[in-house]
């Protein structure tokens, strides 16, 4: 499994450079914060929010991760998760932020949302440049087209990961399950 840029570049074939040039990364910066608070003092319910266009914030979407996967915090403490995406116009402004002007930037978003004012115990900033999958409307079409051409050039190389079948979890594991299988059922031949 490689990301189709990865891929692109070990296989160096000129005849699936038109395929693989369909797709497209963008990028994401991801902010867990973790509070000396407890879940249940959230001013709603729910489990988190995504952002209008409009909005006086910065962040796309917050995920209150504590109260959305229990096991995350021990303590039910809070635990939320930030998303900054290159499509906001303010990506622009904060993708070349120091980590910490990050935090500030998801702790005002946090005050100004949820009214929580303080300092995090836990900070973790993940900043994914590049490297998320950008799906188009004929993106099922542009890896099917991909595969084939692949099947022919390559008959025992596969297509796997993210920027072909879903970033989820589950669609990584169901495509991994899928891929094993065909391996298994060439091997079986």
């Amino acid at each position: 499994a490689a990301p189709h840029d990865i891929a692109q570049t070990l296989l160096q074939s000129n005849e699936l450079n038109e395929q693989f040039n369909t797709f497209k990364n963008s990028s994401l910066i991801s902010i867990y914060l973790g509070f000396d608070i407890l879940d249940e003092q959230l001013p709603a319910d729910g489990t988190g929010f995504i952002v209008t266009e409009n909005s006086d914030l910065h962040c796309d979407a917050c995920t209150w991760t504590s109260r959305k996967w229990k096991h995350t915090s021990g303590k039910q403490k809070l635990l939320v998760r930030m998303f900054y995406k290159s499509t906001n116009p303010v990506y622009e402004t904060i993708k070349n932020y120091s980590e910490e002007e990050l935090v500030r930037v998801a702790l005002y978003d946090i005050e100004k949302s949820l009214g929580i004012k303080g300092e995090p115990e836990v900070v973790e900033v993940t900043n994914w440049k590049d490297l998320m999958p950008k799906y188009h409307l004929e993106h099922n079409q542009a890896v099917q087209a991909l595969q084939e051409k692949m099947t022919n050039l390559y008959p025992n190389v596969y297509l796997a990961g993210a920027s072909y079948y879903g970033v989820g979890i589950g669609a990584c594991i169901g495509n991994g399950k899928n891929i094993a299988n065909e391996i298994m059922a060439t091997l079986n031949k």
